[in-house]
């Protein structure tokens, strides 16, 4: 049986670097694979604690403020790109949508379960959530905390400042490997 959340083999990724760090324009960049990475059946299947956390903090976000802004679906297309911006991956808004779902499934399941006293991790995990993820949502989405907005626009932008330092340290890192292979 085959999972909604298996990773992609590589064959299916397009990886590309600049040459230059100063430049970005399109013909300083090399592409090292052929397939597509916006194909549906291509896209990034992989979930981790901190992106499962971003989503579930744009949905909370979402739920306290966009609802009456924007619908849901419109909601699952703009996570998508955050996604895309954010931390480099590819997801559908049916994945978004989907994660989203499960997350808060097995959150409402932790929860009861938890309140009955009969709570088990296993190597950190629990139905399916890492002990990460659900103390997140046991903060952002309990009714036993209060939450407002600039908590969660806060945490939110903890995660983007993370990965975009982490993203650009490793540009640099593989611009400059690129730069000592060609001399």
């Amino acid at each position: 049986m085959s999972s909604a959340f298996t990773t992609v083999s590589p064959v299916f990724y397009t990886i590309i670097t600049s040459s230059a760090v100063s430049r970005s324009s399109d013909d300083s960049l090399e592409k090292h694979s052929s397939p597509s990475p916006m194909s549906s059946s291509q896209t990034n299947k992989q979930w981790n604690d901190e992106i499962t956390i971003f989503v579930m903090l744009k949905y909370r976000k979402w739920q306290m403020t966009g609802r009456k802004a924007q619908n849901l679906n419109h909601f699952y297309k703009t996570c998508t790109q955050d996604l895309l911006d954010v931390f480099h991956i590819t997801k559908t808004p049916t994945q978004i949508r989907d994660k989203v779902n499960n997350t808060k499934s097995s959150f409402a399941l932790l929860l009861k379960k938890e309140k009955q006293g009969n709570i088990a991790w296993t190597k950190e995990k629990c139905a399916s959530l890492s002990k990460n993820v659900f103390c997140c949502l046991e903060k952002y989405f309990s009714e036993d905390f209060v939450v407002d907005q600039d908590q969660v626009d806060r945490m939110i932008a903890k995660i983007v400042e993370k990965y975009s330092t982490h993203f650009s340290v490793s540009s640099l890192l593989k611009n400059a490997i690129l730069k000592m292979k060609t001399n």
